[in-house]
């Protein structure tokens, strides 16, 4: 199966749509683009393999997105010696960018939420989480469940604005 993000950038954040097959589809939100730095900014457009993988950080399964041609690895370990790059670009789970460490959440809609009215945000991310991983998998298996193929594109086809 496939997904596909639709993405907008914006000065708070990098907000989507990701649609899976079968006319499914969830609202997503990343930081903004800086330049692929680690932790701060959205994952570079690209095609991804979207594999299961245990977070230490969070003490959970989840998925990680894979793509070394465009410097983004599963673990740090796998980031070749004298080479930059990024790890553990996961799934998670956040309404508002400034909560994400360089990965992505979901949501079941995006819209701007009374904490912080002024900034882009998705709504229910733990839900919508819950949603997407019981389309990726059977019966909820994450460690089991086949890798995907994700593609990340810009709804307007100019790309991310620069840093």
């Amino acid at each position: 199966m496939n997904m596909n993000i639709w993405r907008t950038y914006y000065a708070d954040a990098t907000c989507g749509r990701l649609d899976v097959d079968e006319g499914k589809s969830l609202y997503t939100i990343e930081r903004p683009w800086k330049n692929n730095v680690p932790d701060v900014s959205c994952i570079p457009e690209a095609e991804y393999v979207c594999k299961p993988y245990f977070s230490p950080r969070h003490q959970a399964w989840t998925f990680c997105l894979v793509n070394p041609d465009k410097g983004i690895y599963m673990l740090p370990s796998d980031i070749p010696h004298g080479i930059i790059g990024r790890s553990t670009c996961e799934i998670d789970v956040a309404n508002w960018a400034f909560q994400l460490n360089g990965c992505f959440a979901c949501g079941v809609d995006n819209k701007n939420l009374p904490e912080y009215p002024n900034l882009h945000a998705v709504s229910n991310s733990a839900e919508a989480r819950k949603q997407l991983f019981g389309w990726m998998t059977i019966d909820g298996d994450i460690e089991h469940a086949p890798a995907w193929t994700i593609s990340i594109r810009s709804l307007d086809g100019v790309g991310p604005p620069p840093a």
